[in-house]
Formats: structure tokens, C-alpha cells, sequence
């Protein structure tokens, strides 16, 4: 494979015109196929779509789900092998290298081949179902194969390059419950819909490959194959003349991509209509909700009024007079026909504003308008929603309307609340115990100040007796107050308002100075130092109360809240700010605090956490010193880009001086993380060798569910109700033989998966400021490989929610409580 090489002094320059070419054809892993370029095998979730749509009995449920578990192993020898290959040759795509047209060409060539294998397998599934199937089950098959079809286009990620992705409205209809009646008028015209809508994204798939090399070609004509990238940089007027040029492009082609999905759009709008004029009132104001939050999710809002999706519901609860109920209908009826007119105007501009938009287009005054028109007819939906309230509420009543207004459960919460249960009295007496003072410092950099919390746990380490409680909390209640009146905190939330300016004459914002940006991180820093100053005369005044023989407590008390000062505050994120260090992000003082441990044991460790408060302080210091520089980065990179959008430049100018700009506090963000996930791994050990055993193991669970929550704070995992489920007091022999059996194949195989993605998440994810080809390959390699460990364990998860569903009864797995959904799983983040 041959490539085209950007040079390294101008990698920053490369980077938009990388991202824009090539980024939306480079596969991120995903499962056992590949997220953005193929589509994943069907997953369990997917599988039990199939077997609720066709209708299947638990025994031919457990035949479909045999020879899905064939069919994965079929799919995971084409993912080892030829997707494999495919993803080596491609991941070179990233990282500052710009591909040749003849490789894009080839990679296109060989995603199409892909997928065709791809099909191949998952039609060898769906033709070993008939002879498990009913003739009326059989006809429904055509259908499943389309939606299979459709999932596999919705993976490719490029067909949905320009951010606009229709809504499948057969998905939408399904999750309706609707009567027989309705369901034998309706679901023809989806029958049909589903088959217009697979040829339509056929032919999108299609013709965007041939997009994407139309996109080459345009730059070669243009000029740019062979431009000499360093001589661009000292030149600024070719540099402008060469981010102009990339911007052109890019708009053409999102131009003629987004007429393609319009056309799909198109036909959904029919479809909708069509569908929804066939309603009840109650299912076509569920349907009009679900659609508008899939395809205009804008203005989405604008349809969630309880006393118009669930109109039917609540009058039939209400039981009001005759006329009352005729005349609330009316009302109501009248109102929905007016809100329609609105969301079609609505949904008449988001078209129009999506035909046209691309994503490196930096016109202001276009979006502002566009904006300005969608709020005004926000504001006629506000205000026709308010009188609608108004009219039903002069009908039935304040009272009436308010339960109107409500969902079911809520006026079900209410009844029961109008009848103080015994103990609600207590109830409320325990909540008074816990003042409410959550008061923060109103910037995610500045520390927030000290809780009731945290002068608990102070006056339970001092050992303070219940006359120096007493003290001591004077002394807090003093702290608060003049925490609050900090005019340090003042200033900062000035300088921080006065960031942005904004015209009402011009209807524009105008971005902050390098002053003003250097203004506000001066205050910011005022602002911490008032903060610690005022806490060290708090424990300063908290000593003299304890007298001498007290001081070295107090001071450990004072390095604890020191530390605290540091890791309460948020690195920005916009641009990748996070440290992205696993280990770095667990207090083991914290552990140690919430670990439930004998009062000898947390005396062996004190020795323990005070070197480790002592080692921790210092990088904790550079570590904030490193938020507040990328923070000030982040905000200076803003400025640039809204100021370059103000004067009709192109943004891409702006964003290749993204690593000149963020890169060196990014940098040093991540070697503080580094630092501290060291002192992290170091003091772990000398906490665990300081335990007894069972107190290690349960120490080192929680630092791994700590510094790896995305690995172990899993939605689908079954465990819980596996062990609820050995717990039953009804069991038969049969049952328990069973759930043991269950549980002796997936507990050992989920921890060794948990540890093979604990073990890759502990390398780090990639440093959003590199741009190396080497860092970027081997990102893409340990992604593919963690999403691929993720799939497994969901599956394993799944198959294991399915078999517990096979063993118990119905009241038996009522008792344990819903087991988790497969489709809440979501692989996708599972990551860095």
C-alpha cells in the first residue's frame, strides 16, 4: 500500500484535511466487525428482536439461538481472518498520512467485498430457520432479512458522514402496542415502507464510495495532491488559499450526500403521515413523540405534553362529567392540529438547513439565523401550549388539570402521598439532621468548599468529644459563610461573564481577548489561594481549640483537604483534556476510608497513608497547574475559531494550529497522570501486603472498580441474579443442577474477560495531541481489541440472562427482579 507522506514539521496543518478525507474511512473497531466500515455480527440483543417479531415459542427460541451461537463462530473466522487483514492494511489512514486515491479505491473495493461475505453468512442463519417455523411464521422472514439488511448498512458510519442519519420508522411502529384492529390497517403500509426503505439505503451505500473518490478527484484537479505542505505553512496566503479550497470540497460532496438522505427523509415524512392518520389519538401522539426525538430531535420537546400523548389514558382515569370530557377533547384536538402546523414549519427549516450545511462550513450569520427562526417557533409551541393549559384548567379546574398535566404514576405517587404512611414523620426529622449545603465555587477548576460530609469525617479522625463537636462546627459554620462572601470568587465570576460579549443590536457574540482570557486565569488563581487560605485559618482555629497534643492530627487532617483541593477540580475536556490514565483517577485514601476495616487494621495503615498523602501532594499541584494551562488553551482556541467564523474565514485555518496551541499543557497533563498512576501502582501493593487476606481481596476489587468503571461497572451483568437465583427457597433439583451449571460457565469466563480489558484499558488511551501514525495504529489496535473482548462478555451476559429465563418460573424470576437488557449494553464505551 502506497502513501502519500505528510512531512512531520507540518503534521498540524495535515491534521483537518486527514480528518476530512480520510477519518470517515477508517474503521474503529467495533465487536468482531468493524464499526464505520462493516457491520457487526447480530448480537444476542438483536437476535431476541428476531424471535419477538416472528412470534417464536421458548423451545424455538432455544433452537434460533443454537445456531446463532454456529453462526458467530462462522463470523468470528472471517473476523480473524480477512477483516483482520483489512483492518492492518487501513490503519495507517490516521495520524497524519494522506492516502493515495487508488488506495482509497482499493479499500472501498474491499469493504464491498466484505460485506458481501457478511451477507452470505447471516443469509446462511436465516435459511436453516423455515423447518423450525409455522407458515405464518415462515412469511415473516422476508422481513427480518430486510431489517438484518438495514442494521448493516446503518454500520457503515461514512453513509452518515454529514451527521444526519434518518429515523427507521419499522423500528419506531414496533415498539407501539396497538390492537389487532390497528395493527391489520397499518402494518401493510409498513410492510411496503421497510421494502422502499432497504432499496433506498442500498442505493446509499452504494453511490458513497463513489462520492468519497469523487472527493479525490477533486482534489487532484485542484491542485492539491502534491502540495508541498511546509511550503503552504510559511506561506499564510496559501495556507489560506489551501484551507479554503479543502473547505469547497468537503462542502460539494456533503452537499450531494445530504441530497441522497434526503431522499430517504422524504420518504419517511410520507410514511409517517400516512401511518399516523391511521392512529388512535393516544398511539399517534406516541408515534408523533418517537419520531420527532429520532429524526428532529430539535424539537422533540415540543411534543412532550403528558395531556396530549396520553389523552385517552387520562380521561379514562379522571372519569370526568360528559361535557366536561367533550370539551376537554375538544380543547385539546384543536391545540394538536394548531402544534402540528408549527412542527412542520419546524421541520420544513431543519430540512432545509441540513440540505445545505456541512460540517467545515463557518458561516455565523447563516447559523444564527437558522437559529433565530427555530426559536421563534419554539416560542409559538411555548406560548400555544401555555393557553391550551390555560383553557382545559377554566374547564375542570386547578386540581383536575394538575392530574391532567400528570403522568399516571405520578397521580398515583400523589394519592398515596395525601396519607402520611407511620414513620413519615421520622423520615422527615432524619432529612432535617443533614443541613443542605452543597454551596461550590461556581468554576470546575476552583475546588468546592468543604461539606457536612467532610467535617464528619474530620471530627471522626481528630476523636473529638461531643462538646469539641460542637466547637469545632462554629468554626465551620463560620468558614461557610465567609467561603460564600469570598470577593475573590466575585471577581472571577466577573471576569468569567465578561468572557463572552454579547450585541443585541447585531444579534452576535463576540469571543474574549488574549487579556481577558489572561484576566480570568489570574482570578482564577486569586480565587484558589483566598480558598486555601481560608481553610488553613479554619484548621489553624481548630488546632488552638485541641491544644497541642492534637496538632500532628490536625495536620493530617490538613493535608487530607489539601489534596482534595486538587482533585475536586475538572480538566477540561473539549480537547481531549482528560488525563486518560486509569490508575491516576483513584484516591487509595479514599479506599482505605470506605473500606470496612477493624479499628487495629486502619492503625497499621496510618503510617501507609501518610507517605502516600506526602508522595501524591506535589503532582496533584502540577497536576492542576496543567488543567488551568489546558483550560486556558482550550478557551484561547475557542476565541480563535468563533473570531475566524465572525470574519468569514475558514475555521480549518484555526484548527491546524490545534497541536501548536494544546498540545504542550495536553502533554504535560498526561506525564502528571502518568506521575500519579505510579504512586498509585507503588502504594497499591504496600496497602494490600499491610492486609489480612480477605480484606486485600475486597480492597483490591474495589481499586479496580475504581480505576476501571467502565470495564466493571457493566449494565448487563448477571451475577447478582445468578446468585439471587441459587438463593431461592422453591427450587427443584433440576433447577438448582441448572443455575450451578450456569454459573460455573460464566463467572470464570467473565472475570478472565473483565481482565484481558482491564489489562488493555491499564495501557492508556491515545494523547489527543499526538499525531503520530505509529500512536494512532496502535490505538486502533488495542480499540479493536477491547471492543472486541466487550462484545464477548455481552454476549456471554446474555446468553446467560436467556438461559436463566429457561430455568425459572415466572414467579420465580419475578422475585429476582428484571434481569438486565442485552440492548443496554453499550460496547461503544467501553474504552479509555
Amino acid at each position: 500500500m502506497s502513501w502519500r507522506p505528510v512531512r512531520r514539521a507540518c503534521a498540524s496543518i495535515a491534521v483537518p484535511i486527514v480528518l476530512a478525507l480520510t477519518a470517515l474511512l477508517t474503521p474503529r473497531v467495533s465487536a468482531q466487525g468493524t464499526d464505520g466500515a462493516l457491520a457487526d455480527p447480530i448480537t444476542t440483543s438483536e437476535l431476541r428482536q428476531y424471535a419477538d417479531r416472528l412470534g417464536l415459542s421458548p423451545q424455538q427460541r432455544q433452537a434460533f439461538e443454537s445456531l446463532h451461537d454456529e453462526y458467530k463462530l462462522t463470523f468470528r473466522v472471517l473476523r480473524d481472518g480477512e477483516i483482520a487483514d483489512f483492518l492492518s492494511r487501513t490503519r495507517g489512514l490516521q495520524g497524519g498520512m494522506m492516502p493515495e486515491r487508488k488506495v482509497v479505491a482499493e479499500i472501498f473495493e474491499d469493504i464491498e467485498r466484505l460485506q458481501g461475505k457478511i451477507r452470505r453468512i447471516d443469509d446462511s442463519l436465516f435459511d436453516r430457520l423455515p423447518p423450525l417455523l409455522t407458515d405464518t411464521q415462515a412469511a415473516l422472514v422476508p422481513r427480518v432479512r430486510m431489517q438484518r439488511e438495514r442494521t448493516r448498512y446503518e454500520a457503515q458510519q461514512m453513509l452518515w458522514a454529514t451527521g444526519r442519519k434518518p429515523a427507521d420508522l419499522s423500528a419506531l411502529f414496533r415498539k407501539l402496542e396497538l390492537t389487532p384492529e390497528t395493527l391489520a390497517v397499518t402494518d401493510p403500509m409498513i410492510a411496503a415502507y421497510e421494502h422502499r426503505l432497504t432499496t433506498q439505503m442500498r442505493k446509499l451505500s452504494e453511490s458513497t464510495g463513489r462520492m468519497y473518490l469523487d472527493m479525490f478527484d477533486m482534489i487532484e484537479q485542484l491542485g492539491l495532491g502534491d502540495l508541498d505542505m511546509e511550503e503552504a505553512q510559511r506561506d499564510p496566503e496559501q495556507l489560506r488559499q489551501l484551507m479554503e479550497a479543502m473547505q469547497q470540497v468537503w462542502r460539494e460532496i456533503t452537499i450531494r450526500m445530504q441530497k441522497v438522505v434526503g431522499e430517504i427523509e422524504k420518504l419517511n415524512q410520507r410514511t409517517y403521515r400516512s401511518v399516523r392518520s391511521m392512529l388512535p389519538p393516544d398511539d399517534a401522539a406516541a408515534y408523533r413523540l418517537s419520531y420527532l426525538g429520532a429524526a428532529y430531535p430539535e424539537i422533540a420537546p415540543l411534543a412532550e405534553i403528558p395531556v396530549l400523548t396520553r389523552l385517552d389514558e387520562a380521561l379514562q382515569r379522571l372519569k370526568l362529567a360528559p361535557e366536561d370530557e367533550e370539551a376537554v377533547r375538544t380543547s385539546v384536538t384543536d391545540f394538536g392540529r394548531q402544534l402540528d402546523g408549527i412542527i412542520d414549519e419546524s421541520t420544513a427549516l431543519i430540512d432545509e438547513h441540513r440540505s445545505t450545511f456541512s460540517p467545515f462550513d463557518f458561516n455565523s450569520e447563516a447559523m444564527q439565523e437558522y437559529q433565530r427562526k427555530l426559536q421563534t417557533l419554539r416560542g409559538k409551541a411555548s406560548e400555544l401550549q401555555q393557553r391550551v393549559v390555560k383553557t382545559v384548567g377554566e374547564l375542570v379546574g386547578e386540581e383536575t388539570l394538575a392530574k391532567l398535566l400528570a403522568a399516571p404514576a405520578e397521580t398515583e405517587a400523589a394519592d398515596v402521598a395525601a396519607t402520611p404512611a407511620a414513620g413519615a414523620a421520622a423520615s422527615v426529622e432524619a432529612v432535617a439532621e443533614e443541613p443542605a449545603i452543597k454551596s461550590i465555587s461556581g468554576d470546575p477548576l476552583l475546588p468546592p468548599q468543604a461539606t457536612r460530609a467532610d467535617l464528619r469525617y474530620w471530627s471522626d479522625d481528630l476523636g473529638l468529644s461531643a462538646d469539641e463537636r460542637i466547637v469545632v462546627e462554629e468554626l465551620f459554620n463560620g468558614y461557610i459563610e465567609r467561603f460564600k462572601a469570598l470577593p475573590e470568587l466575585a471577581s472571577l465570576r466577573t471576569a468569567r461573564q465578561s468572557m463572552w460579549s454579547y450585541d443585541a443590536e447585531s444579534g452576535l457574540t463576540s469571543p474574549p481577548t488574549e487579556a481577558v482570557l489572561d484576566q480570568v486565569r489570574l482570578e482564577r488563581e486569586r480565587a484558589f489561594a483566598a480558598i486555601m487560605q481560608l481553610e488553613n485559618a479554619f484548621f489553624d482555629d481548630v488546632a488552638a481549640v485541641l491544644g497541642e497534643d492534637r496538632i500532628a492530627m490536625v495536620e493530617q487532617v490538613r493535608r487530607q483537604r489539601e489534596r482534595a483541593r486538587y482533585q475536586r477540580t475538572t480538566a477540561p475536556t473539549m480537547f481531549g483534556g482528560r488525563a486518560r490514565n486509569a490508575r491516576a483517577g483513584v484516591d487509595l485514601v479514599d479506599l482505605v476510608t470506605a473500606s470496612d476495616l477493624d479499628a487495629d487494621v486502619r492503625e497499621t495503615l496510618t503510617p501507609i497513608v501518610d507517605r502516600y498523602v506526602t508522595a501524591t501532594l506535589p503532582v496533584l499541584r502540577e497536576q492542576r497547574e496543567a488543567q488551568l494551562a489546558l483550560q486556558h488553551a482550550q478557551d484561547t482556541l475557542t476565541a480563535m475559531q468563533t473570531r475566524a467564523q465572525m470574519d468569514d474565514e475558514t475555521g480549518l485555518l484555526v484548527a491546524a494550529r490545534y497541536q501548536e496551541i494544546v498540545g504542550p499543557p495536553g502533554r504535560r497533563l498526561k506525564d502528571a497522570a502518568r506521575r500519579l498512576a505510579e504512586v498509585n501502582k507503588e502504594f497499591l501493593a504496600e496497602f494490600s501486603d499491610a492486609l489480612p487476606p480477605a480484606e486485600r481481596d475486597a480492597f483490591t476489587r474495589a481499586y479496580r472498580v475504581d480505576a476501571y468503571p467502565k470495564v466493571y461497572k457493566d449494565p448487563v451483568c448477571v451475577d447478582t441474579h445468578l446468585t439471587g437465583a441459587l438463593k431461592l427457597a422453591d427450587l427443584t433439583t433440576d433447577q438448582r443442577e441448572s443455575l450451578a451449571e450456569i454459573a460455573a460457565t460464566y463467572r470464570p469466563e467473565y472475570e478472565r474477560l473483565s481482565n484481558a480489558m482491564v489489562e488493555l484499558v491499564s495501557k492508556g488511551g491515545m494523547d489527543p495531541t499526538s499525531f503520530e501514525p505509529d500512536d494512532w495504529r496502535e490505538y486502533q489496535k488495542r480499540t479493536g481489541e477491547l471492543q472486541r473482548l466487550a462484545y464477548d462478555r455481552n454476549e456471554l451476559s446474555a446468553r446467560a440472562a436467556s438461559r436463566l429465563e429457561m430455568v425459572l418460573r415466572p414467579q420465580q424470576l419475578a422475585e429476582l427482579g428484571p434481569l438486565p437488557k442485552p440492548e443496554e449494553a453499550d460496547r461503544f464505551s467501553v474504552g479509555w
